[in-house]
């Protein structure tokens, strides 16, 4: 089922994200679901919270042919102090924003 892309501004992607506790079948449904809605919108990476749900799930396609990927509460686990980065989000391929 495709799902409806949440658009810039809306509350719920500035919400906190739950951890998810298990991979139950809803979850794997809402992966499946999360796969199809993705490559509708021609996008290579999706974040639960941007459908609607919020749970730390991303969904990562390497664009390659090696699939899509999907990370289950991932974390960052560290950083360089003399690293800078700024945070993008695809919405679609080559649809940008900072």
């Amino acid at each position: 089922m495709i799902l409806k892309v949440r658009k810039y501004g809306d509350p719920i992607l500035r919400r906190k994200a739950d951890a998810i506790p298990a991979v139950t079948p809803e979850i794997k449904g809402l992966i499946a679901d999360m796969i199809e809605t993705m490559y509708d919108q021609v996008g290579i990476g999706l974040a639960a919270p941007q459908v609607g749900i919020p749970l730390r799930l991303i969904l990562v396609d390497d664009n390659k042919g090696g699939g899509v990927r999907p990370l289950i509460n991932p974390a960052i686990t560290g950083r360089r102090s003399t690293a800078t980065a700024r945070r993008w989000t695809l919405r679609r391929a080559g649809s940008w924003r900072a």
